[in-house]
């Protein structure tokens, strides 16, 4: 977990802070939800995540835990995480900060 710990940004003031606790804190993070509000606002708030598989034997995936609307995996691409939308041309892409 202690390689994607730190702050992640990304166009539109998105941000996603990883902290080396298992929490995060994210701002203006797009979110796929299902059912009627399929693209609803931006997260902003807090929750967990892991990094899984925890062993990095397979191509690891970052996901975020969040109460209120489960579970968001974030993919690492070389020095970003992605943060996949189903279409390639609207990805949001984050950089280390």
């Amino acid at each position: 977990m202690k390689k994607y710990a730190g702050r992640w940004v990304g166009a539109s003031a998105v941000s996603l802070d990883l902290h080396a606790d298992g929490t995060f804190a994210a701002a203006q993070l797009p979110i796929q939800l299902a059912g009627p509000a399929f693209w609803s606002a931006p997260l902003t708030g807090t929750g967990t995540w892991t990094v899984y598989p925890p062993m990095g034997a397979l191509a690891e995936s970052v996901t975020l835990e969040l109460s209120d609307h489960g579970a968001v995996t974030l993919k690492p691409r070389g020095s970003e995480l992605v943060l996949p939308t189903g279409d390639v041309r609207n990805e949001v892409v984050l950089h280390r900060r």
